[in-house]
């Protein structure tokens, strides 16, 4: 009889517990509007550490990688427009000049596979500097990420000269 009462207990312990909250294996009872549901967008954007000038064939050029990053804080792939600024100069009293004023864009199968790294997950261009002489002096990248459909994303870092 002691075990009768026990196992009775248990049933209706179990039985208001399920009733409360669906279980692992129950189907929810509740649908998710469109506007719930969690999408993989950029939502910031990242400078990689790896961003540095070269020199190929005698020609300064400017390496850099640009890593878009989701709410979770992680590496993701998006279609976006790249606009690259590179500002030298700008010490007390000297004008800033402009080194770099490049537009790309990656939005087909074809640029995603030609810009993305799979190792550093950034995407990266070679840009040519067009005045070799005042990139070495102060050189500041900005980099304005305009993801398909959102908000534009700026970033900004200062670079060692090469």
């Amino acid at each position: 009889m002691r075990c009768f009462s026990l196992l009775a207990v248990l049933w209706l312990v179990l039985t208001a517990c399920s009733m409360s909250e669906p279980g692992p294996f129950q189907r929810e009872r509740t649908r998710f509007n469109d506007s719930e549901t969690w999408v993989a967008r950029p939502v910031a954007a990242r400078i990689h550490p790896s961003t540095r000038f070269v020199t190929t064939a005698g020609k300064l050029e400017l390496d850099v990688r640009v890593e878009l990053v989701d709410a979770f804080g992680d590496p993701i792939k998006y279609s976006a427009d790249y606009r690259f600024e590179v500002w030298t100069g700008g010490l007390a009293g000297t004008a800033q000049s402009r080194a770099i004023n490049i537009t790309k864009q990656v939005k087909t199968y074809n640029e995603h596979q030609e810009h993305y790294d799979s190792v550093t997950r950034s995407y990266t261009w070679r840009l040519p500097i067009s005045n070799e002489e005042s990139a070495l002096t102060r050189p500041r990248l900005h980099v304005y990420v305009t993801p398909e459909g959102q908000e534009r994303i700026q970033i900004e870092v200062n670079l060692r000269g090469s």
